[in-house]
């Protein structure tokens, strides 16, 4: 989770700089996503909306790098979970176009998904629309350019419009920190809003493990008191009984169904990456057999596959473990220095030599991970 966050700082700072060179308007990086407890708190209007079509309008500035040209997004709206209804929506943007840019018809928006995904808006699409006022006060925009618009299905949609409507009455009166940890678990139990709880859950927890990790130079007395909506608050609430109930969620689950190719496959949701730091940070003896059969799925990319091998070392504690890990992510990172058991001999095909290579090294790992846990 830790790298995620890091990731997600780098990319801003590389945007910043990219745009800055090449002379183009910034836009301001998001530092940290917004999950839903956020999003409606600082939302004025929440839609459900159906996407209707694109507007293309004047070109505001062109030059021979990029060109801005002003789209309209028009929306009509179903209903308002929030705010004041209005019939229809519009949403301005100035669009940067570069030689490569996509057709201006394919707008970003957020969809569920085991990774931060991004799709194409098209005529019929539902969406969640969470808007604040703008500058003038009587517009409407985003809330967060991010995670203002999201695409879902209408099953979704329902999902989400329950946990609004039960965070709405939450807030309706002095917020209580154990019952909005009780949603939050509602809110991971749906694989729709999963990520809405467990990002904003290890955001918290990380958070109270740097502060514990930061010298106390200052006394109790002089320490300012943190926000309420602050992710420490909930994070310092979760009782034992939501730590396991978390931990169930994740570790219940039917075992990857194996296909007809004999590979096992899991679908993953938006959230399941979070939710395993989460069992992880508290601990549970359940959750490295569960890991190592995750590990054993054709649907792990390479680095979520070096990432759970390193994981499954570290829970363990098995020198012997710990050193086919090692020598497995040295290998993910540097493909130049294939494990190759005859380093003079000629490879004819480098690549498929540092694929066996890995493959031996894999399932190595799972036949001393499996032995040191049994």
């Amino acid at each position: 989770m830790k790298e995620i966050l890091i990731a997600i700082l780098m990319i801003g700072v590389i945007a910043l700089l990219v745009n800055v060179s090449q002379g183009a308007p910034t836009r301001q990086p998001t530092l940290m996503p917004v999950t839903l407890l956020d999003l409606y708190r600082q939302s004025d209007a929440v839609f459900e909306a159906r996407f209707d079509r694109f507007e293309e309008g004047k070109i505001v500035k062109q030059d021979q790098d990029y060109s801005v040209v002003r789209v309209e997004k028009l929306f009509d709206v179903s209903s308002s979970l929030k705010g004041s209804y209005s019939k229809f929506i519009s949403l301005s943007e100035d669009e940067y176009r570069y030689p490569t840019s996509p057709d201006p018809k394919y707008l970003v928006a957020k969809i569920s998904g085991e990774d931060e995904q991004t799709y194409g808006l098209r005529s019929g699409d539902t969406v969640l629309l969470f808007m604040k006022y703008g500058e003038d006060g009587k517009s409407l925009v985003l809330t967060d350019e991010d995670e203002g618009l999201k695409k879902l299905s209408t099953a979704d949609i329902a999902v989400y419009e329950k946990r609004i409507r039960e965070l709405d009455s939450l807030l309706s009166s002095e917020p209580s920190a154990s019952k909005i940890v009780d949603w939050m678990l509602r809110c991971a139990e749906e694989p729709a809003t999963r990520w809405e709880a467990t990002f904003e859950l290890v955001k918290g927890f990380e958070r109270l493990d740097y502060q514990g990790k930061q010298k106390q130079s200052e006394t109790d007395a002089t320490k300012d008191k943190p926000d309420f909506f602050d992710s420490t608050t909930f994070a310092k609430a979760v009782t034992d009984e939501q730590k396991r109930k978390l931990a169930d969620i994740l570790l219940d689950r039917q075992p990857p169904q194996v296909g007809e190719d004999g590979q096992a496959k899991r679908t993953y949701v938006r959230g399941d990456r979070e939710l395993i730091d989460l069992v992880k940070h508290w601990g549970d003896p359940r959750l490295p057999a569960f890991l190592l059969n995750e590990l054993k799925t054709k649907d792990l990319t390479d680095y979520r596959r070096s990432e759970t091998i390193q994981l499954i070392a570290d829970m363990i504690s098995n020198s012997r473990v710990s050193g086919v890990a090692q020598k497995y992510n040295s290998s993910y990172r540097n493909p130049v220095a294939e494990q190759v058991s005859e380093p003079q001999t000629e490879i004819v095909n480098p690549s498929a030599a540092f694929r066996q290579a890995r493959t031996s090294l894999l399932a190595k790992f799972i036949q001393l991970a499996s032995l040191a846990i049994e």
